[in-house]
C-alpha cells in the first residue's frame, strides 16, 4: 500500500511536469501568436479543429483506455486496436475530405476547405500513436512522455512562429498542430516500439470495445458539446467571436487540461489497483478527491477573478471580448472535472455504460440552453447552457456511481460543498481588495495573495487537508520504503 502510494505521487509529479511544462509552452506560443494573427484567423482554426478533435474521438474507440485497464495486455491485443484504429481513421479522413467543400459553404467561407483537407491529416497521424501510449500509462513511464511531449511542442512553435512572422496567416496554426502530433508520434515509435505482428483478434476487439463502446460515446459528447460552441457561434454570430471563444477556452483551458490529464490517466491507473477491494478504494478516492477539487477550486477562482488582467496583459485590448468566456468557461471546468473524476469509480468497475446514460440527460439540457440561445441570439445564454449541463452530470454521476457500489455517496458532496464555499468566499473578499486603485502588476498580487490567503484559512475552518496532505504522504512513504 505504502509503495502504490510512493509510486503513485513520483506519476504524479512527473506527469504534472510534463502536463504543466509542455502548456506552459504551448500557451506562451499562442500568445505570440495571437498578437500577430488576428480573431477572424482563430476563428477559422476553431472550427477547423472541431472537427478533428471530435474524429480523433470516435478514431480511438475507448480502446486506449481498455488496454490501460487490462491487467495483461498481449501483444494480440495491441495488434488489435492498431488495425482497428487505423481502419476508422482512413474512412474518417476520406470523409473529412469529401465534405470539406460543405462545410466552407455552410460558413460562407471558402478558405475552409483547404484547412480542413490539410487538418485532416492528423486523423491518420493519431492513429499511429494510440498503442504506443497506452504503453506508456500502463507502465507509468511519464518522465519518458514528457520528454517526448517536451520536444514535439518546443519544436512545432518555433516553426508556428516563423511562419506567422513571415506572414502565412491561419496556416502558420494549422501546420504547427500537424507537426506537432507528427513529431510526437514518431518518437513514441521510437521510445516504445512498433505493433509487432499484425493480428486481429476477435475475441480481443470484443472484450475491449464492451468497456471502451461507452467510453468513446461519453468522451464523443463530451468533447462534441465542449466544442459545438465554436460552431454555433460562427454560424449564428460571427468566426470572430469563434476567435474570442477560441482563445479564451486556450488559455483558461491550461491549468483545466493538465489536471484533468491526471485525472484520466495517473490518477485511473492508481485507482484501478483497488478495483478488488471497495471500502479501500472508497477511502483511497475520497483522499486524493480533497486535493484534486482544492486544486480546482483555487485555479477556477484565480482564473476568475485575474481574467480581465490576463486578457490585457497577455494579448492585448484587441482581444477584450474574450473576458466573457473564459469567466463562463472557467465555472463550466470547475464542474467538468469534477465530473470527470466522480467518472472514475464507474470506469474502474467497468460500469461505464451507465455513465453513458447519465451524460444523456446532462446533454439534453444543454442542448435546450443552447436552443434558447440561439433564438434569442444571446451568446451569454448559450454558454450558460455548458455550465448547467456539467453541473447536472457531476451530481448526477457522483451520486448514482455509489450509489450503484452500495457506497457512500454523501461524504463527497460534503467535502464538494465545503470547498465551493470556501472558494465563493475567497473570491468576495479578493474582488474587494482588488477594488483598490493601483497599477496591473500590483493589483495582481493583490488579488492572488488576497484569495490564497482566505481560501487557505477557510480550507482550515472546515478541517479540510490542503498541499499538507501529499507532503506528509510523500515523507512517511520515503520512510518506509526505498525504491
Amino acid at each position: 500500500m505504502v509503495i502504490e502510494r510512493r509510486k503513485f505521487l513520483v506519476n504524479t509529479l512527473w506527469s504534472f511536469l510534463g502536463q504543466s511544462s509542455t502548456f506552459v509552452i504551448g500557451l506562451i506560443t499562442n500568445i505570440i501568436l495571437a498578437r500577430i494573427l488576428g480573431p477572424f484567423e482563430f476563428g477559422q482554426v476553431g472550427i477547423v479543429m472541431f472537427f478533428v478533435l471530435v474524429i480523433n474521438v470516435l478514431i480511438d474507440g475507448g480502446l486506449g483506455g481498455a488496454l490501460i485497464r487490462l491487467k495483461t495486455a498481449t501483444d494480440e491485443d495491441y495488434s488489435t486496436v492498431f488495425l482497428f484504429n487505423l481502419a476508422i481513421s482512413i474512412i474518417f479522413f476520406l470523409l473529412l475530405i469529401a465534405s470539406s467543400g460543405t462545410i466552407a459553404a455552410y460558413y460562407n467561407n471558402t478558405k475552409l476547405q483547404p484547412l480542413i483537407c490539410a487538418s485532416a491529416i492528423m486523423i491518420i497521424i493519431s492513429a499511429f500513436n494510440v498503442v504506443q501510449s497506452a504503453r506508456i500509462y500502463r507502465e507509468m513511464k511519464f518522465k519518458v512522455n514528457l520528454y517526448i511531449t517536451l520536444f514535439s511542442v518546443i519544436i512545432s512553435s518555433v516553426l508556428g512562429i516563423y511562419l506567422a512572422v513571415r506572414g502565412e496567416g491561419v496556416w502558420s496554426v494549422v501546420l504547427m498542430y500537424i507537426v506537432q502530433i507528427f513529431i510526437k508520434t514518431v518518437l513514441m515509435w521510437f521510445s516504445e516500439g512498433g505493433v509487432g505482428k499484425m493480428v486481429f483478434n476477435m475475441q480481443s476487439f470484443k472484450g475491449m470495445y464492451r468497456y471502451g463502446i461507452y467510453v468513446t460515446l461519453i468522451t464523443f459528447f463530451n468533447n462534441a458539446f465542449d466544442n459545438i460552441y465554436q460552431l454555433l457561434l460562427g454560424k449564428y454570430f460571427s468566426i470572430r467571436e469563434v476567435g474570442f471563444y477560441y482563445q479564451a477556452k486556450r488559455i483558461q483551458g491550461v491549468p483545466f487540461f493538465i489536471l484533468n490529464s491526471l485525472t484520466l490517466g495517473v490518477i485511473f491507473s492508481h485507482l484501478s489497483k483497488f478495483q478488488d477491494d471497495r471500502a479501500l478504494f472508497q477511502k483511497e478516492y475520497l483522499k486524493i478527491l480533497s486535493v484534486f477539487s482544492i486544486a480546482i477550486g483555487a485555479v477556477a477562482s484565480l482564473i476568475f477573478l485575474l481574467s480581465n488582467d490576463a486578457v490585457h496583459i497577455v494579448l492585448g485590448d484587441v482581444w477584450m471580448n474574450s473576458i466573457v468566456y473564459m469567466r463562463l468557461l472557467t465555472i463550466a471546468s470547475f464542474f467538468l472535472l469534477l465530473k470527470v473524476f466522480s467518472q472514475n469509480v464507474c470506469k474502474v468497475f467497468n460500469r461505464t455504460d451507465k455513465i453513458f446514460i447519465w451524460e444523456l440527460i446532462a446533454m439534453l439540457m444543454q442542448v435546450i440552453t443552447i436552443v434558447i440561445g440561439v433564438l434569442m441570439k444571446s451568446i451569454f445564454i448559450t454558454m450558460c447552457g455548458a455550465i448547467v449541463s456539467n453541473l447536472v452530470a457531476y451530481v448526477i454521476n457522483a451520486f448514482f456511481s455509489w450509489r450503484l457500489l452500495g457506497l457512500n455517496y454523501k461524504g463527497e458532496f460534503v467535502l464538494i460543498s465545503k470547498i465551493s464555499s470556501s472558494a465563493i468566499l475567497s473570491i468576495f473578499i479578493s474582488n474587494l481588495i482588488g477594488s483598490i486603485h493601483v497599477n496591473v502588476i500590483i493589483h495582481v498580487l493583490l488579488i492572488v495573495f488576497g484569495f490564497l490567503l482566505v481560501y487557505v484559512a477557510s480550507l482550515k475552518l472546515w478541517g479540510l487537508p490542503t498541499v499538507s496532505y501529499l507532503v506528509n504522504v510523500f515523507k512517511n512513504s520515503r520512510q518506509n520504503v526505498d525504491i
